[in-house]
């Protein structure tokens, strides 16, 4: 068992190393905490595609068509049937399942650059940036006489 202050020298090392890393700290923590919350929205939608898209499609298809199977059998059998046609490479289900992932994915690249964007305007627009360079004003534009044709 280390004692604190072996814990402390390790903490220090890893601090050591860390910052001389080409990286800057914050950059590497960055990407770490994006591809984790990225794993976590992924995560979350595939489980929304295999475990809540198809109780929807069997209390509608119930509602719609009547009882599901030929002994009016339950969700379970539903899902049996569901997760054997997963395994046996059915495309139908695998864009059941996939369907939220890739519809929110698909959403998601729509808007990328969009904050960054909305990041470079409000820097452009900030208090303590230094105003535009002024332009000369237009020349003055002649006014044109305008001629309307006789009606005789």
């Amino acid at each position: 068992m280390l004692s604190d202050s072996g814990r402390q020298g390790t903490h220090y090392a890893n601090m050591n190393t860390s910052a001389q890393d080409n990286d800057s700290p914050g950059e590497s923590e960055d990407r770490g905490s994006r591809l984790r919350t990225e794993l976590i929205i992924g995560s979350v939608w595939l489980a929304v595609g295999l475990f809540l898209v198809p109780a929807v499609v069997y209390l509608v298809g119930i509602k719609l068509l009547g009882p599901y199977g030929n002994n009016g059998a339950g969700m379970s059998t539903f899902y049996g049937a569901f997760f054997a046609d997963l395994a046996s490479g059915a495309p139908r289900t695998w864009m059941l399942a996939l369907g939220p992932l890739l519809m929110i994915s698909i959403v998601r690249l729509l808007y990328i650059g969009v904050g960054a964007k909305r990041q470079a305007d409000q820097d452009e627009n900030r208090d303590d940036a230094p105003p535009p360079p002024r332009q000369a004003p237009p020349p003055p534009v002649k006014e044109r006489r305008r001629i309307e044709p006789r009606v005789t």
